[in-house]
């Protein structure tokens, strides 16, 4: 999608040549170029599976030449979700402590997301990554699939994808279930230092967050121009595959020299 402040390509290149009367023609034709960079910058949504690998690829490729350096994030717009209720959940011995009582927001919904914030922020890098010349922005989020207008947005997307439940639970430490039990995010604990088991993790992951991913974070049927990625693959051939599908710079970024 192209900002209307900018207009298509075509409306650039009509802009210029009604001026070029007044111009020289080197000022006209660095006015289109400029104008068409500002134009062309691409959006690349990266989704999948809640603990997929998401937020590490997104990280490494904001650092490649040609990509704004900013992510936008559905991380960064959460807000309470709609009452959750574990307690119905098939626990062998009662709904663990961590969340026996709590009020729980279900934070895997799709209304757990401020959209208006999440569409202002990707309207303003959007705009800043055209100012710069930018050839790609990335936008990141497990509910991203939820919202058919932000979808029209996007020129390319990548799902890193999970089939099925049993699919994410295989692989011992390494898989995407128990990634998520024991990782740390944001400066807080796991699941797992907060004293929830691995029976009971199993049990809240295949029941309610794989079931969510399946309701609201994963389209029944890919859309045919998504390039979907195994989640299962290691994290640097996830990368790799991105970066050959994107056609994106593999070169050292200024930013880091």
């Amino acid at each position: 999608g192209i900002n209307a402040e900018y207009g298509d390509a075509s409306a650039a290149v009509q802009m210029v040549v009604s001026a070029a009367g007044s111009m020289g023609g080197a000022v006209a034709v660095g006015m289109l170029l400029s104008q068409l960079r500002r134009c062309s910058t691409k959006v690349v949504a990266v989704m999948g599976c809640s603990a997929s690998g998401k937020s590490t690829l997104c990280a490494g490729l904001a650092h490649l030449a040609g990509v704004h350096p900013i992510v936008v994030s559905t991380d960064q717009h959460f807000r309470p979700g709609p009452k959750l209720d574990l307690g119905s959940l098939p626990w062998s011995d009662g709904c663990p402590e961590l969340w026996a009582g709590a009020d729980l927001t279900d934070q895997n919904h799709p209304d757990a997301i401020d959209w208006d914030g999440f569409g202002k922020h990707f309207e303003n890098e959007l705009e800043s990554a055209r100012r710069q010349a930018a050839e790609y922005m990335i936008i990141e989020g497990y509910l991203l699939s939820s919202q058919p207008q932000l979808m029209e947005r996007i020129d390319v997307a990548f799902f890193l994808d999970v089939e099925s439940v049993e699919e994410s639970m295989e692989g011992g430490d390494s898989s995407v279930c128990n990634r998520k039990w024991m990782r740390q995010r944001h400066g807080t604990s796991s699941y797992r230092e907060k004293g929830v088991s691995e029976e009971d993790w199993n049990v809240y992951w295949e029941h309610y967050c794989f079931q969510r991913y399946l309701e609201y974070g994963r389209p029944g049927d890919l859309p045919s121009n998504w390039q979907r990625v195994s989640a299962l693959l290691p994290m640097m051939e996830v990368g790799r595959r991105v970066v050959r599908d994107c056609l994106l710079y593999t070169s050292p970024s200024p930013r880091d020299s």
